[in-house]
């Protein structure tokens, strides 16, 4: 039996949002969720089995270009091996989500689509995530998506981990300032390479990275040590069920490099697709914060700027979210100025 990495599942139900954390053993968040608007118009997710048409073969690029049935285009290898022509329609399993400036990935499958919803096919993509019992908890969720989007890192023992996400890769450099410990430079440098390893796996599950990733470690290094850094890497890895990653040992100039398969879109590009939509959910969230300690209390939502382009585009799925959440509490208003805020009244 495989023992789990994660121990606690933490969940936010906020207006338009829905949000879940793993934590691992040592309740430090490690995987997160986001879905908006209850699904409605969602794009292809991991592990999701749909429907496709061929619209176009790209001998080039040794597959085809497909369009979902929701509209979604998508990019498969394995299309152009199933003797069909352009037009026909085909089952498709997705293996990668779409990301920035990135298709997403399907593979032409025979498997028949189950009633799973995303939510409940991301539990299943970690072992014993689909046992684990939600425990609401919107200071911890907020916690882990904050952690999610910043460029650095503290590690326990003292230092950070700075993690930078080019075109090509994923760097990371470690800074050792504030850190103490004892022993020789090696034994020193052993230990934060190897708790880096550690955390950068950790970051890697968190945030849904992939691709390359190079860790620049901290020397001096030996033939021993490289050995012990790329073994804690596996682990670390393998702890946090990314089984597929291939982790090589540090280069002659302390590059440790490792490959992780790209699965989900990453949490950053998510919050970042559309600002405008992010920043009226944040707003609808703060205020289910404050009208859950004033229950009597009528508000009124001013839109301008960025968050009334958002509320337009998805008007009717703001007004379920706000109904659903608030009742009859909130009326929406445009506001002439670009600030948007919520109003007692």
């Amino acid at each position: 039996m495989t023992l789990s990495p994660f121990v606690r599942l933490y969940t936010d139900n906020a207006p338009g949002e829905f949000r879940a954390v793993l934590a691992d053993r040592d309740n430090r968040a490690s995987a997160l969720f986001l879905q908006r608007w209850d699904g409605v118009g969602d794009r292809a997710r991991f592990g999701e089995i749909t429907q496709a048409r061929i619209r176009a073969f790209a001998p080039e690029a040794g597959g085809a270009f497909l369009e979902l049935k929701s509209g979604e285009e998508a990019f498969a290898r394995q299309a152009a091996q199933t003797g069909l022509t352009e037009g026909a329609i085909l089952s498709v399993e997705i293996r990668s989500e779409a990301r920035a400036g990135k298709l997403a990935r399907a593979e032409p499958t025979e498997r028949r689509p189950n009633d799973q919803s995303s939510y409940e096919r991301w539990l299943a993509s970690v072992p014993g995530g689909g046992a684990l019992v939600p425990e609401p908890n919107a200071e911890r969720v907020n916690a882990a998506f904050e952690e999610a989007e910043t460029r650095f890192v503290t590690l326990e023992g003292g230092g950070t981990l700075s993690l930078e996400r080019t075109r090509a890769l994923i760097a990371v450099d470690i800074d050792t300032a504030g850190r103490r410990g004892r022993g020789s430079a090696a034994a020193r440098a052993l230990t934060i390479n190897r708790e880096a390893a550690q955390e950068v796996a950790r970051q890697i599950s968190l945030r849904g990275l992939g691709g390359n990733v190079v860790l620049d470690c901290v020397a001096p290094l030996n033939q021993s040590a490289s050995d012990q850094i790329r073994t804690s890497a596996r682990r670390a890895f393998d702890h946090y069920a990314i089984s597929q990653a291939k982790v090589l040992k540090p280069s002659s100039i302390g590059l440790l490099q490792i490959s992780v398969p790209w699965r989900f879109m990453p949490i950053e590009d998510q919050l970042q697709a559309d600002p405008g939509e992010t920043r009226l959910i944040k707003l609808m969230r703060d205020l289910q914060r404050e009208a859950t300690q004033y229950p009597m209390q009528l508000y009124t939502l001013r839109l301008g700027g960025l968050e009334r382009d958002a509320y337009l585009s998805r008007k009717e799925n703001v007004t379920l979210a706000l109904e659903s959440h608030f009742g009859a509490r909130v009326l929406v208003e445009h506001s002439t100025e670009a600030k948007s805020e919520a109003v007692k009244r």
